[in-house]
């Protein structure tokens, strides 16, 4: 192989690598937002597991606007009970980044535990609801 070869070699390689850094970089692209209403939807029973907890997780992406959201946080109030630790995982995060607090939820503690924590949350959502009308981000409990 001469150096008119090599120069191929590299010229090609190049072009490949060009090629599958462009994909790379366009797959990881963040899809477009989905609404909150279809995000709410897909925290239904009726999908997998893997749709649930994305959507649990998709609707902490603007916190402000979702502390404002009583449906938001009445269904990630719900996911919280969610018989997947996976979407109830996702769920317990989206509600602390809500809310900007930690109330000690775990998905992987027993039922009791999750629902002493699920009623701690209630409570502070419910009191902030009331104190403020909903129109400002949430308080440190």
């Amino acid at each position: 192989m001469g150096r008119l070869g090599a120069y191929l070699l590299i010229v090609c390689g190049c072009a490949a690598l060009a090629t599958l850094t462009c994909r790379a970089v366009r797959q990881e692209r963040p899809a477009p937002a989905k609404p909150p209403e279809q995000l709410r939807a897909e925290l239904s029973q009726e999908h997998p597991p893997q749709v649930r907890a994305a959507a649990a997780a998709a609707l902490a992406a603007e916190p402000e606007t979702a502390s404002r959201d009583p449906d938001t946080m009445t269904a990630l109030l719900a996911a919280l009970e969610d018989p997947d630790p996976v979407v109830r995982g996702r769920a317990g995060a989206a509600v602390a980044t809500i809310l900007n607090a930690d109330f000690y939820y775990r998905a992987e503690d027993p039922p009791e535990r999750r629902r002493a924590a699920i009623e701690k949350i209630r409570t502070h959502w419910e009191a902030w609801i009331r104190i403020t009308g909903g129109g400002a981000p949430a308080p440190r409990p």
